[in-house]
């Protein structure tokens, strides 16, 4: 035990000694984030503190090695290890790289992928036996390669959507890593617990000068190495030891990064956004629109953070029975609190409804869809204009049109071919007011023109329907297709 607390230390002392030395070489560089609409900070910070955590890291394990304890004896080259420290080398580089000289979205993430590969391929690898055993195609090396992509993509990616306040993603790291090392040593697996606790050692080092007001921010290296490492070191403890207990673990101590990132694509594609583009609606931002200080948010995730790994240490020692009432109690407290920050207004019953009515609408499973269909069928099989005209009043009355006049020309010049039709026997005052009134010119595509659809809707009498318009349109274009047909309407 004595080794595992010089090993915090030790990381926790270099940390402080290099940060400096990082912060000088991102101006030298000129790795520096600059102040913008979906920043907080007010002037331009160096991003380069991942350099400083990952040296800290390095340096105070290869310390660790010299002095010769039983502990540090476990430290050896092992391939699982060197597959790990290979791919969390190809993030931190592509995010050093994005640091410095910007990079897109899909290069990053095709390193990530490339990155959880090389680890997999080398041993750290998820079992899916235990949770995919009943399905054949996600019980074999397939599901387990998935699996373990899935699970270093999320953790990479959620610990760099949690970076956007001073030192938020830096405290929460080192809680995850302090929780994840005591998990490990109940667990007598001392090798992970040092490379945890060396790990929290760095990132405690680093938050120095991380917390608000930040001189130095960890930036994409710093985040993706700590989100790559802690995801790797998770996936060795599981061999171990049961795997959906313990990667339940790490998943509940970073419940806050982790449920940014799941549900962050899922806002923007509700609102028809592109899933990964960039916004300022996470969690912490909400927190910010509450009127709520950086410093005071960052502290209350610090503190629902400290929440959720104590809840995590605490089902370590629990029955199944009492850790599946703890998590239905979590959830239901989870549930709430996002209640109240409004996360489920895009998802309440209305909207929800609304959308299926969409679908159904769309792929023709509505009923009023299907009944428009064939009322298109009947006009586009009109032989004469009586006919059309009829079909096209059945398909007024459906709409809830009040009003309908259709007028054709030839040659520019004006016919008796002229109809009209009042939902009402009283008629309707075409001069009086909440009117919506609306003249759909009726052209082929060859550009003849045709004449023209006049329609009366009274909104005092009732609301225009969702898909009232896009019907309409349906209906002129099944028109003017029968209309282009003819070469003079028969009456």
């Amino acid at each position: 035990m004595t080794t595992l607390l010089i090993a915090f230390l030790f990381a926790w002392g270099l940390c402080l000694l290099l940060t400096p030395i990082a912060r000088r070489l991102g101006r030298q560089c000129g790795a520096v984030d600059e102040p913008n609409a979906r920043k907080v900070h007010a002037c331009p910070v160096p991003r380069t503190g991942g350099v400083a955590i990952i040296a800290a890291h390095i340096l105070g394990l290869l310390t660790i090695k010299l002095i010769g304890t039983d502990i540090s004896s476990l430290l050896t080259s092992e391939t699982a290890l060197l597959s790990l420290w290979g791919g969390a080398a190809l993030v931190f580089g592509i995010g050093l790289w994005d640091d410095c000289k910007g990079l897109a979205a899909k290069p990053k993430l095709a390193v990530q992928v490339l990155a959880a590969t090389c680890a997999f391929f080398g041993g750290v690898a998820i079992d899916p036996s235990p949770l995919f055993g009943w399905l054949p195609i996600l019980d074999s090396w397939l599901g387990s390669y998935l699996l373990t992509l899935f699970w270093f993509v999320l953790l990479i990616n959620a610990m760099n959507l949690i970076d956007g306040l001073d030192g938020l993603a830096g405290g929460i790291a080192l809680f995850v890593c302090l929780v994840l090392s005591v998990i490990q040593v109940i667990n007598r697996d001392f090798l992970l617990a040092l490379y945890f606790l060396t790990l929290a050692g760095s990132v405690a080092g680093f938050l120095r000068y991380n917390f608000n007001p930040a001189t130095i921010f960890m930036g994409d290296s710093g985040s993706y190495y700590l989100g790559f490492m802690i995801a790797g070191l998770s996936i060795l403890g599981s061999v171990k030891s049961h795997v959906g207990a313990t990667l339940t673990l790490p998943l509940l101590a970073m419940g806050v990064p982790v449920f940014d990132t799941l549900f962050a694509p899922v806002r923007r594609i509700i609102l028809g956004r592109r899933p990964f583009e960039p916004d300022r609606h996470h969690l912490h931002h909400k927190l910010l629109a509450l009127g709520l200080s950086s410093k005071r948010v960052v502290l209350v995730l610090y503190a629902v953070t400290a929440a959720l790994c104590a809840t995590a240490l605490i089902l370590v020692n629990l029955q199944d029975e009492q850790s599946g009432l703890l998590l239905v109690l979590l959830g239901v407290g989870v549930v709430i609190a996002l209640n109240g920050l409004g996360y489920f207004r895009y998802v309440d019953r209305e909207k929800v409804g609304s959308w299926f009515r969409d679908v159904g609408f769309v792929t023709g499973l509505h009923r009023d869809r299907r009944r428009f269909l064939d009322l298109q069928v009947r006009i586009n099989q009109s032989q004469t204009f009586d006919a059309l005209w009829e079909t096209i009043a059945h398909g007024l009355a459906l709409l809830d049109i009040d009003y309908g006049e259709i007028r054709l020309t030839s040659n520019s010049e004006a016919t008796d071919v002229h109809r009209n039709w009042t939902r009402s026997k009283k008629g309707i005052d075409l001069q009086a007011q909440g009117l919506l009134k609306m003249e759909l010119p009726l052209q082929c595509q060859e550009g003849r023109y045709l004449g023209e659809l006049w329609l009366v809707k009274d909104i005092k009498r009732s609301d225009l329907g969702h898909y009232t318009l896009s019907r309409i349109e349906h209906l002129r274009r099944a028109v003017v297709r029968t209309l282009s047909r003819w070469d003079k309407p028969s009456t």
